[in-house]
């Protein structure tokens, strides 16, 4: 009975160290589908933001683009109404002095 036992305790220890060998395998196997699944998860994600970074950066580049485009609008539009303020200012002044020339020569005739 006690050899039967020992082949018992033998055989046990042998069917755990298999157990043991097999659950660390499986634990190995396991992390690496883990670590390649984290992998396929994160890349459709990561590949989502980098097209959204790209977009954004797009759109920054043609908001700026428009910018220097309005603002040379505005400084075309600027100096061409000062132009005009010129050519305006020009235009009233010898029609102010036209009207007091007159005036004076009517104060000396009478």
């Amino acid at each position: 009975m006690c050899f039967i036992s020992t082949e018992l305790l033998l055989s046990l220890e042998e069917h755990q160290y298999a157990l043991e060998l097999i659950m660390g395998r499986y634990h190995k196997e396991m992390l690496q589908l883990m670590m390649e699944k984290k992998d396929l998860d994160t890349l459709p994600v990561l590949s989502l933001h980098e097209d959204h970074a790209e977009e954004v950066q797009s759109q920054l580049e043609r908001i700026c683009e428009m910018g220097q485009v309005m603002r040379r609008a505005v400084q075309i539009e600027n100096k061409e109404l000062r132009n005009l303020l010129i050519i305006s200012k020009s235009s009233v002044r010898p029609q102010e002095d036209d009207s007091s020339q007159p005036a004076t020569e009517e104060e000396a005739q009478p």
